[in-house]
């Protein structure tokens, strides 16, 4: 039926043709002017208290809001024509070119006001474009100054039908606090899962992303972690997996791959006030499955070592505290960890004073250790002793896990105090 064959072929020449139509340059100097604009609106700002107040009034809610909408569509407009090769640092210098960041940073370099007013808000705008994986694709960060801090905004886009389309958009709700801002710390990572499809299919990936939440008045905030699949809708888009804790300001936290997921390591608080801080470490298994089961799963270590997991131990939540302890211990771990859960109900006024006390080696097996923690009081106003609590513990690889709590010593854990120094 040569018909057929004929409008076929036909098809096939209308589609090449398309294909091969040239793209028209686009002109980033709409976007880049109204970018440049809002910024200017922000960095001319008199915000009063800088420093001590956090509140962020409306009018740089708004602007703060349409900066960031604006940023995105200029990295849009710039890849309208680029093509499948497009490599970050040519991407890179052309958004810093069209935003004139490079003349930008010598004036405020340059730069000295006597006012504290001037240049909170808007400050030190930066773009950064990674391409890091062997995939198509390009991440683009915007920063800026708020103030006491910094906020993100972070764009994926895929290489897909022969055009670089928008696969993920993440940022901070609109805030009227400083500590609403993605900021403070701002890091993310493709990450490639093991059990790829077949290699005709597009492999899958997500897309971790850690960050800090900026603070005027503190050394302490709350961080959050987020896992991404790609998705065309970003205004719609939510995470596969959630993770916030508080943590301390103090030292740079680190992210980053290992071979089935990723890992944060950050200063966290410690339940004992007199132990300054120790490190808290979040190391997760990022696994594809079935739309009813996460993909993101937190695996151990969670410590460096034995009085810091059961530190980590008490303050996880029971459903991933229970994957760390024996089977045969729940029934005397679960109500000691759901007690010492509730006590961090903000409702509650007099949190109890706790103290770690000795860490002693077992003589029945030298992986087993007795970490000692006592509350010394029910809280500040209603002074209240409670009796020592003696947790069992079994070093593993790379690993502990919880064996038992007691009230009572366990006779074979005589030994001597290993964390004296620590």
């Amino acid at each position: 039926m040569p018909h057929i064959s004929i409008l076929a072929l036909l098809l096939s020449l209308g589609a090449l043709a398309h294909a091969e139509k040239p793209c028209t340059q686009p002109d980033l100097h709409a976007p880049a002017q109204r970018a440049k604009a809002l910024q200017s609106q922000l960095l001319a700002a008199k915000v009063a208290n800088q420093g001590t107040d956090d509140s962020v009034p409306l009018s740089l809610q708004l602007e703060i809001h349409a900066l960031k909408d604006t940023l995105a569509a200029l990295a849009t407009v710039a890849l309208e024509c680029a093509p499948a090769n497009t490599g970050s640092a040519a991407l890179q210098t052309t958004l810093a070119t069209a935003l004139n960041l490079d003349k930008q940073q010598r004036l405020e370099t340059t730069e000295t006001s006597t006012e504290e007013a001037d240049h909170i808000y808007g400050a030190d705008l930066t773009v950064k474009v990674t391409r890091p994986t062997t995939l198509p694709i390009l991440l683009i960060e915007f920063r800026f100054g708020i103030a006491c801090g910094t906020d993100s905004l972070l764009l994926a886009y895929e290489y897909r039908h022969v055009h670089w389309l928008s696969a993920a958009r993440w940022q901070s709700p609109d805030y009227d606090q400083v500590s609403g801002a993605f900021g403070d710390f701002f890091d993310y990572l493709i990450l490639q899962p093991q059990g790829a499809p077949k290699p005709e299919e597009t492999p899958p990936w997500f897309l971790a992303i850690a960050h800090g939440r900026p603070w005027c008045t503190s050394n302490m905030s709350a961080f959050h972690l987020d896992v991404l699949q790609p998705s065309e809708f970003q205004l719609a888009q939510h995470p596969v997996y959630h993770e916030s804790a508080v943590y301390i300001r103090t030292t740079s936290p680190t992210f980053s791959p290992n071979p089935d997921g990723f890992e944060l390591r950050l200063t966290a608080n410690s339940l004992d006030a007199s132990i300054a801080a120790h490190t808290a470490i979040y190391r997760y298994r990022v696994t594809p499955g079935s739309p009813e089961v996460s993909p993101v799963e937190r695996i151990q270590p969670i410590a460096d070592n034995g009085r810091d997991f059961v530190d980590e131990w008490l303050q996880a939540p029971w459903g991933e505290a229970k994957k760390w302890a024996a089977p045969e211990g729940l029934p005397s771990l679960e109500p000691i960890h759901k007690r010492i859960e509730a006590l961090h109900d903000p409702a509650i006024k007099d949190f109890p004073v706790f103290e770690y006390g000795p860490v002693r080696p077992c003589a029945d097996a030298t992986t087993h250790y007795q970490v000692e923690l006592r509350q010394a009081s029910a809280g500040p106003a209603k002074p209240r002793p409670a009796p020592p609590t003696f947790f069992q513990i079994e070093e593993g690889k790379n690993a502990f896990t919880m064996l038992s709590a007691s009230t009572q010593p366990n006779p074979h854990c005589t030994g001597a105090d290993i964390m004296t120094a620590h």
